[in-house]
């Protein structure tokens, strides 16, 4: 297992890892959106899109879901060594996210259905629940592209003595930053709790001491 960095975290040492293991979070969770993509090299989406041929295809779907029915934005990719995902509200399939006609283009859209937000927020469309949407989306091609580059992440806490005190994967891209604050702060709570541990050790055989030589000292007045 390889480790990228380590951490020297009050008398812990945090080893950041690439996750061995990483699942496709687009086949292990449940998901907000949909992803409709396909690439001859990566598995980037939900759904089978072979039929799909060229631009024209996704917007004959947009038309037939009836584009109030769903808000869909489409996914761009770069590649050059790894890939960078995009999802775009611009629709004009000649426009070049990333200035590259060759290495960049089209391929594929996510989107979620009208019904599926009202799940999540009642009432009316407004332009915070839209861009809260749109976020969402956003988010999960972040989270495919990382799965993809295999910039998923883990970590294995070791004490003083190098001993295992913990371990967890599964984090994706910018997850690690926050992955390593989450595990800060539980070695915080170890620290505290063992310092409160100690100090009710020490105050219960403070008190027996107590107890012991008030006992002697009866005993020895009597």
């Amino acid at each position: 297992m390889d480790t990228i960095e380590t951490i020297d975290y009050r008398g812990y040492k945090i080893r950041v890892v690439y996750d061995p293991n990483p699942i496709n979070p687009r086949k292990e969770w449940d998901n907000f959106g949909h992803i409709v993509a396909w690439h001859r090299t990566y598995s980037l989406g939900d759904e089978d899109t072979r039929w799909m041929k060229d631009y024209d295809d996704w917007l004959e779907w947009l038309k037939e879901q009836g584009e109030d029915n769903v808000i869909a934005m489409p996914i761009r990719m770069y590649e050059h060594g790894g890939i960078t995902l995009n999802a775009a509200d611009n629709v004009d399939p000649l426009s070049y996210r990333y200035g590259d006609r060759w290495d960049s283009g089209w391929v594929g859209f996510i989107y979620v259905t009208m019904d599926e937000i009202r799940k999540e927020w009642s009432g009316r469309m407004s332009a915070a629940i839209l861009k809260k949407v749109k976020d969402l989306l956003r988010g999960e091609v972040r989270v495919q592209e990382a799965y993809i580059n295999g910039d998923v992440y883990g970590y294995v806490l070791q004490d003083g003595q190098g001993e295992v005190v913990d371990s967890c994967y599964g984090y994706f891209g910018d997850d690690k930053e926050y992955m390593v604050e989450e595990v800060k702060g539980q070695v915080d709570w170890i620290i505290n709790n063992t310092q409160e541990e100690l100090a009710e050790v020490d105050g219960a055989k403070e008190v027996a001491y107590n107890v012991t030589h008030m006992a002697l000292a009866v005993g020895i007045g009597a």
